[in-house]
């Protein structure tokens, strides 16, 4: 064909170049890169049509890439490597592309266009795997390429693709890991406004703006004491505040510019005052700064964390028992109180607020922990005390449950009168005295609660409505009760 390709009875029309693709497509493995020598030889004949042609029927991709790259068929090429999963010929046929581009430039001026040029073929008609393998590339490579004049290829690419949340991820991982401040800041800076592009990468721009600022910080505080002991670079605003409140224990002097410092950090980056007064009093208690944390116990704003930290830092920094004490005391939970007077080893005063709140539990914890044969006995005599309690108060949810079987064909109201009748109150004068005696089983009962019982005790329908109608006549005795729970008929009552 080659040789006669002037006469027309050897080249045939159409419908002959269409019956020998047919003919020999079936027989096309047994000429394995034979087609794409002649379609090689074609193309360098001037017939990349019949070049073309005889490509459809190789079946080699060894053979068939080279030849497609050879007559400028970079997209086919891109493509059979793509369906071949080959990656090296993926990779040449990227780096002929770019090549095949570059030459068009006739003066260095025209290399960034030939380069833009290439990035923009390789998104709009190349397949994702060649723009992935180019991205690769170009990072494996420090993000330079040819071509690329110092800049940086892999970002370009990713902006060219409108990907500018890989871009600006790009320009801060390089800008995270280069060592010289002011250099870091400016890749730090680019990475904000690449990721200022996209709406939906916003808020990265708004976190890098503000890790630039806090270096900016950094530095300011280092230059200001000189030293770069105090406020390191890091990517913590916590660290910072830490290192700076640090520094003060051992800079007297200083130590009140460096606490306004580590005020003004934390208000200008928001951070919450829970976590400010953690800081502050962990920061305090390991630079020993003891006078330093009593001053933010007892400053004039309420503690947003309470003062249980204060006396937890206290007790691991062996501080005197009257300074733990100072902090323990402002706590309003009495369970916590207990908790930390027993964590400090004082427990003359854990067992006698374990007491105070009536909590066996928290008895036996002291009298278990403590090493006093006078404390063991006391916690002792509590315990039998409050067991006692305990089995008055059974009887008398017994007797509840039987005055209430009592009137079950009564209604509910009159039960409650006869409940009131047997307590001495009248209609006229519901705070009349009430026998000393029952005022305290009262107490006692309702402080417990029904579901304290030391025995399962079924309450019937009809006994719930009236425990509840109970609590209201109690309440307007004035007796000091404690929440308790009905449930439903059949419904077991457990501590």
């Amino acid at each position: 064909i080659i040789q006669n390709e002037d006469d027309p009875e050897e080249v045939g029309d159409e419908n002959s170049k269409r019956k020998l693709t047919l003919k020999n497509k079936n027989n096309s493995s047994m000429f394995r890169g034979a087609y794409a020598t002649v379609a090689m030889a074609a193309t360098k004949a001037g017939r990349p049509g019949v070049a073309n042609l005889l490509l459809l029927l190789e079946s080699s991709v060894s053979d068939k890439v080279p030849a497609l790259i050879s007559n400028g068929s970079y997209v086919d090429a891109m493509a059979v490597a793509t369906l071949a999963r080959d990656g090296d010929y993926i990779f040449s046929t990227l780096m002929q592309l770019e090549k095949a581009c570059l030459a068009t430039a006739t003066n260095p001026s025209e290399i960034t266009k030939a380069q833009s040029t290439f990035w923009q073929t390789v998104i709009a008609k190349l397949p994702p795997e060649a723009f992935h393998t180019l991205r690769r590339y170009y990072m494996a490579n420090g993000g330079t390429g040819t071509g690329d004049n110092g800049g940086s290829s892999a970002v370009n690419l990713l902006l060219r693709a409108q990907r500018f949340t890989d871009a600006g991820a790009t320009l801060a991982k390089r800008g995270m890991a280069e060592e010289d401040p002011r250099e870091k800041q400016g890749i730090l800076q680019e990475a904000a406004r690449v990721f200022g592009l996209g709406k939906e990468t916003a808020i990265y721009k708004i976190y890098t703006d503000e890790y630039v600022e806090l270096l900016k910080d950094q530095e300011v505080i280092r230059t200001k004491y000189g030293s770069v002991d105090v406020a390191p670079p890091t990517t913590s605003v916590t660290a910072t505040l830490v290192s700076v409140l640090h520094y003060a224990a051992t800079h007297v002097r200083e130590q009140h510019r460096l606490l306004g410092d580590a005020d003004k950090i934390a208000k200008k980056f928001r951070i919450p005052d829970r976590r400010l007064w953690h800081t502050k009093v962990k920061a305090f208690s390991e630079s020993g700064q003891w006078s330093n944390l009593k001053i933010l116990a007892d400053s004039r704003s309420k503690s947003p964390i309470g003062y249980a930290p204060f006396a937890r830092a206290a007790i691991r920094g062996n501080q005197p028992a009257s300074e733990i004490v100072k902090y323990i005391e402002r706590i309003t939970v009495a369970e916590e109180r207990c908790d930390l007077l027993a964590e400090a080893g004082m427990w003359k005063r854990a067992l006698e607020e374990a007491i105070r709140i009536r909590d066996l539990q928290r008895i036996h914890n002291v009298k278990a922990n403590c090493n006093s044969p006078e404390l063991q006995m006391q916690a002792d005599q509590a315990l039998g005390k409050l067991n006692s309690n305990i089995t008055l108060f059974v009887s008398f949810s017994r007797f509840f449950v039987f005055l209430d079987q009592r009137f079950l064909d009564r209604t509910q109201g009159q039960a409650i009168a006869h409940f009131q009748n047997a307590l001495g109150v009248t209609k006229t004068n519901r705070t009349a005295a009430v026998p000393t005696t029952m005022r305290k089983m009262l107490s006692e009962v309702l402080t417990y609660g029904l579901a304290a019982c030391s025995d399962t005790l079924v309450l019937p329908k009809r006994a719930v409505g009236s425990i509840g109608s109970m609590r209201s006549t109690i309440g307007q005795l004035k007796i000091s009760t404690a929440r308790y729970a009905c449930k439903p008929r059949d419904a077991i009552h457990q501590p």
